[in-house]
């Protein structure tokens, strides 16, 4: 889907998708032959995941380390290795 359609879907602005795409917190979006973003459902979720977590107080330096936590199904990582036991809300 285009980069209108992800923003309307997930509820985030257009320029904050391209900002998240340019920092690594969503991946480089697939082109069209005519040169449009094309996001797949996962960018969707991602982009809905980013957004609670910045709603929620956290940086955007800490929502990577949220998001290579919720991608790690296995949880292999501990939130202190990730340096998120700094990040409280006060």
């Amino acid at each position: 889907m285009n980069i209108g359609a992800a923003s309307r879907q997930s509820g985030v602005p257009r320029k904050a998708i391209r900002n998240y795409e340019s920092v690594g917190l969503i991946p480089e979006a697939t082109r069209t032959s005519s040169g449009y973003r094309a996001h797949a459902q996962s960018d969707i979720d991602t982009l809905r995941f980013v957004q609670k977590a910045r709603w929620l107080g956290f940086s955007v330096r800490h929502v990577g380390a949220l998001l290579g936590l919720w991608h790690d199904r296995a949880r292999t990582r501990g939130c202190k290795e990730t340096g998120l036991s700094a990040c409280r809300r006060d």
